[in-house]
Parts: structure tokens; sequence; C-alpha cells
């Protein structure tokens, strides 16, 4: 074989997994989210490797679930919106969409129309900290502490809990609410007390949750 056409060949092959990581990472983006549409966004800056490994070895500590990952933010925003497009944020966990139907050309098309309420913090160099399935504040309280002290080289931006956006102040407002098994034990304490003081009181409790989460829909 000559050496240009070896020279051609070796380029072909150099430039063919390109396209390929980008289909991979857009797999694995949209897998991710569906696994766990909670989630932070962060922009990282100049962190050393050996602080990203004290990062997320912190969070396995706090929750087996938390999974910090830097994103190329056009195809997560992309990925994002293919699931957006398929009413995801109306259905939820119910929803589920296939790595080919988010790659198909039907879905790309469909997609030009769409924007997602956190586009404007998918720029830059960030990375996302998968939350899971569900919130609980106590851990969210614990990942907060965690990246205290990395405040000026891993920014908070704002994120989205239970399918809406939240900004810094409703993620610190979250974090500070009671657990699930917290808000329980308050309901058998309240058991023996009268009703109307139960209702109130229930009211109170989850209409924090209600006001923060849905606000934010709106």
């Amino acid at each position: 074989m000559r050496p240009t056409a070896m020279l051609q060949k070796t380029w072909t092959t150099l430039l063919k997994p390109a396209a390929s990581r980008k289909s991979i990472l857009h797999h694995q983006y949209t897998a991710a989210l569906q696994a766990s549409p909670n989630f932070l966004v962060l922009q990282h800056n100049n962190l050393l490797p050996s602080e990203w490994s004290n990062i997320r070895l912190g969070l396995r500590a706090i929750a087996p679930q938390l999974q910090l990952r830097v994103v190329k933010h056009l195809v997560f925003r992309h990925a994002l919106r293919i699931l957006e497009s398929y009413g995801w944020k109306q259905n939820g966990p119910a929803l589920t969409v296939s790595p080919s139907e988010a790659s198909s050309v039907e879905a790309h098309n469909r997609v030009k129309k769409v924007t997602t309420d956190i586009d404007p913090l998918l720029v830059g160099p960030i990375c996302v900290l998968y939350l899971g399935q569900h919130i609980e504040p106590p851990t969210l309280k614990a990942v907060l502490g965690l990246l205290k002290p990395y405040s000026r080289l891993l920014l908070l931006l704002g994120g989205r809990l239970e399918h809406g956006a939240a900004d810094v102040d409703d993620i610190t407002r979250v974090s500070k609410l009671s657990s699930l098994s917290g808000l329980q034990g308050q309901l058998v304490s309240l058991l023996s007390q009268p009703g109307l003081h139960l209702t109130q009181r229930l009211q109170t409790a989850y209409g924090r949750i209600a006001h923060i989460l849905e606000q934010r829909k709106a």
C-alpha cells in the first residue's frame, strides 16, 4: 500500500471514533438522566485529580447512588432536550426512552423546537452530580457540606429537583427540610392530638416541599 493511501486510511480510522464517542456519551447521558432525574449542575475550574478523587470518595461515603460526572455540555443538553420532547417532565420515572429512540432522526427533528428550564446553566466546563430517583434532604445537606470547601473550584449553578428547575437558594432550602422518615415520625407523634391540629401540622410539613419544588415548575 502506498504511503499516501496508508496515511488516508489512518486518518479515517482516527476520525471515526470521535463521532462514535459522541453517540456513546449521548446514550450514557440519556440513561443517567432517566436513572437519576434529580441532579445538580456545577461549574468546575482546574480541580486537581486528587481533589476529584477526594470528592467522589466523600460522595460515595454519603450515599452509594451519588455520582459526579464531567459532561460535554452540548451533548448533555441535547440528551436532556430529547427526554423533554418525549414528555419526561410530565411523566417522570414512568417514561423510558431507549438509546435507539433517543438517537433516531425523528427525535433529533423534534428536539429542534425544545428548550429546557435549565438551558442557561448548561454552558462551559460543567459537571453533573446525579442524586438518584428520590430526594433525601439530609443527603442533599451532606452533599452541600462536602462541596463547600471546594466552592471556588466547583461552583454550584443550580439543578433539577423533581423535574423542576432549582436555583442555589432552592437547593439550600430543600436541604434543610426533614427527611421522609422524619416526617413520618412527626406523623406518629401527632396521632393522639386533635384532628385539626394534626391537619395543620401536616399541611405545614408537606407544604414546604410543595412550595419549593412546585414554584419552579410554574
